[in-house]
């Protein structure tokens, strides 16, 4: 897939006002201004509280809500309950990975650890095509639980493309998470 075929996927989105971001490699890519590797799916990061108005973005798809690995649909004004994080557009053709993010007041709040904040106005950053990505600090946050390969692949790559204020909340965020981790040294060498 190309960034072409992402603003494609992202025309219908241009009506709502409500703020989101391509997540997961594409927020890394994005950050980056060229398509690194292959990537296997496309996540929409929305905020919880604007589900409402996601919902007025597609009146006549399908919505799932992801529980226990599972579709179930989610009925005309239904709010899913906080442990679900993931639900599926089907609108037509068109297939939507959509996921959850939680607010306290002006921050987003990690979902592993509510000690891991970021104000909402920096969760998502304008990158390629002029397109709305996840902030690189948390998709690599979000990344740092499993570091399989492509992961490890994503942080080396995008490492010199982040901003100070990335670099040090990113640090911060791993090391409330952790204590220690293998990206932290890196991240203390970068510039």
């Amino acid at each position: 897939m190309s960034f072409a075929e992402l603003k494609k996927m992202a025309a219908p989105l241009d009506d709502t006002f409500a703020v989101w971001g391509f997540g997961g490699g594409w927020a890394i890519d994005g950050t980056i201004g060229k398509v690194t590797r292959e990537h296997h799916d496309v996540d929409i990061f929305i905020l919880r509280e604007d589900l409402a108005e996601w919902r007025e973005v597609w009146p006549e798809a399908l919505w799932y809500k992801m529980v226990n690995d599972r579709e179930v649909e989610l009925a005309d004004g239904e709010e899913p309950d906080a442990s679900v994080r993931t639900l599926h557009v089907r609108d037509g053709e068109a297939f939507y990975e959509i996921l959850l993010m939680e607010t306290e007041g002006d921050n987003w709040v990690y979902e592993h650890d509510a000690r891991v904040k970021m104000p909402v106005e920096e969760v998502f950053v304008a990158g390629v095509e002029r397109l709305s990505f996840v902030n690189p600090a948390i998709a690599l946050l979000i990344k740092s639980k499993q570091l399989r390969e492509k992961d490890v692949k994503d942080f080396k790559a995008v490492l010199p493309f982040l901003s100070d204020f990335e670099r040090q909340w990113l640090l911060l965020a791993l090391q409330t998470m952790y204590g220690e981790h293998i990206w932290m040294d890196a991240l203390k060498g970068a510039k």
